[in-house]
């Protein structure tokens, strides 16, 4: 395998021009029908792959509430319910195809300042309200109120149509942000990633961005070409693995617009290294979107590799880290077990203690054997004898958190050794000298061999010999 020079890196993001808002300018009633009537959408569907033919649709799904919640059409009490994941609205399953009021329009297009028209949605009342059109108490036992979907206003539903003499609506997130705008940012999002987080983060990024710019992460390349520009802003919602096909798909493209991350995968050592953190908890969207698109601009290295085997040669994409030996077979027997058995992987929490329990396992196989050149700008590296497995990393987060650059700057041979960065078209390369000198390594408590660093690398392997290796968490069995 040789690898080459990192490819061009993406620009820094240009200022975006603000867009003004063409929604209509009047208050809009709570029991405005859904254009056509179409039929709800529901957050399975969504996670599957199928989109919404309607701007105006909700988008389903079941939730369970602490507190009773009345049905938006029956006006049944029930904890259990069909909630809307962009406009929060509640109804029973057998009622959802009787809703009459059509969900949220997009909050993409405002920008700051802007005076908009309510758009009022019914909710269930937990507590004590004063209608802000008549100023009188929202009386009742669990009472429903008309509620703007932008500036949280709450009125009697009698009293949304005399309130465009009470103001006019201003988005409540303007209060908190004064300078947040919305350029065109498109949302890439893995649906199966996170345990089911994916399809969760449908809604509200639905809700803020607009549902024609969010797309499944399989439909990247018609998201970009449809969309996508100089002045564009992509949020990954996903793993490793999703942000670097999206930054695979816009190398195709040539595209070089800034790319922002919410990690919902297991390592997510590329958002780590972004400080985009560890992984999605739950947070509210709209501060996430507010630092993709404040955010500063990072340059990173991207790297070609070529393997030469007697079939062919065949290209791939480097972006995190390269590796073979002991780590890539657990990763590879990890990885099978999953596509084998995909129901037991279903949270990041449990994927961890699987991984480990993977880890005990192939421990007590016999080592594998590196013992063949290896090269790093024409210079031979010299492999100590204990050493089982070797990366090659590009970004500063390894096997989730861990940093092996770190320590003194001298390498194992003695030679001095400069600080790790993603822009310095510098790649490092580190042994590990056993899998218990591996783990240690991830926990923190010893550091890992630095054998050299360089831009061009090339490894030989014997005829004949298997061996495991990975790219950017994807494993395999090369001969």
């Amino acid at each position: 395998a040789q690898m080459d020079g990192p490819d061009d890196p993406h620009q820094p993001p240009r200022d975006i021009p603000h867009e003004h808002s063409d929604l209509p300018t009047g208050p809009v009633p709570i029991g405005r029908l859904a254009p056509a009537h179409e039929p709800p959408t529901r957050l399975e569907d969504v996670a599957a792959g199928l989109p919404q033919s309607s701007p105006h649709q909700h988008l389903f799904s079941t939730h369970k509430y602490k507190r009773h919640v009345r049905c938006t059409v029956c006006r049944g009490l029930t904890r259990t319910i069909e909630r809307c994941e962009v406009c929060y609205l509640n109804s029973h399953t057998a009622c959802v195809d009787r809703v009459d009021v059509a969900c949220c329009p997009s909050n993409r297009q405002l920008v700051p300042n802007q005076v908009l028209a309510h758009h009022f949605v019914p909710w269930t009342l937990f507590w004590g309200k004063t209608c802000a059109a008549c100023h009188r108490f929202i009386k009742g036992f669990f009472p429903i109120a008309a509620v703007c979907s932008r500036c949280l206003l709450h009125v009697h539903p009698q009293c949304t149509s005399t309130l465009s003499a009470h103001g006019e609506c201003r988005p409540w997130f303007q209060f908190r942000w004064p300078s947040l705008s919305f350029p065109e940012v498109v949302a890439l999002v893995n649906t199966k990633s996170g345990g089911g987080q994916g399809a969760a983060l449908c809604g509200p990024l639905r809700r803020w961005l607009g549902r024609e710019q969010v797309f499944d992460i399989r439909e990247t390349e018609t998201a970009l070409r449809g969309v996508c520009g100089d002045n564009s802003l992509v949020v990954v919602c996903g793993g490793d693995g999703s942000v670097g096909t999206t930054l695979g798909t816009m190398a195709t493209m040539n595209l070089r617009a800034p790319v922002g991350v919410i990690p919902l995968g297991t390592g997510n050592d590329l958002a780590r290294s972004l400080s985009w953190g560890g992984g999605y908890e739950g947070e509210p969207v709209l501060p996430l979107i507010k630092d993709s698109v404040n955010g500063k601009a990072q340059m990173l290295d991207r790297w070609t590799l070529r393997i030469q085997t007697p079939a062919g040669v065949e290209e791939k994409t480097l972006t995190n880290n390269f590796s073979w030996g002991i780590d890539p077979r657990i990763s590879w027997v990890f990885n099978t077990a999953r596509q084998e058995n995909p129901a037991r992987f279903s949270s990041r929490s449990w994927n961890k203690v699987l991984y480990l329990q993977i880890f005990h396992q192939c421990s007590r196989d016999n080592p594998p054997c590196l013992e063949f050149p290896l090269t790093v700008d024409g210079t031979a590296v010299v492999i100590p004898n204990n050493v089982v497995g070797i990366a090659v990393v590009n970004i500063t987060s390894y096997a989730g958190g861990a940093r092996l650059w770190r320590g003194p700057l001298r390498l194992e041979n003695g030679a001095a050794a400069s600080p790790q960065k993603l822009d310095d078209k510098i790649f490092e390369v580190v042994g590990f000298r056993g899998s218990m000198h591996l783990l240690l390594v991830v926990l923190g408590l010893q550091k890992a061999v630095k054998l050299a660093q360089g831009r061009e690398l090339s490894v030989q392997v014997p005829q004949g010999k298997e061996l495991c290796f990975e790219i950017d968490g994807e494993a395999w069995k090369q001969r």
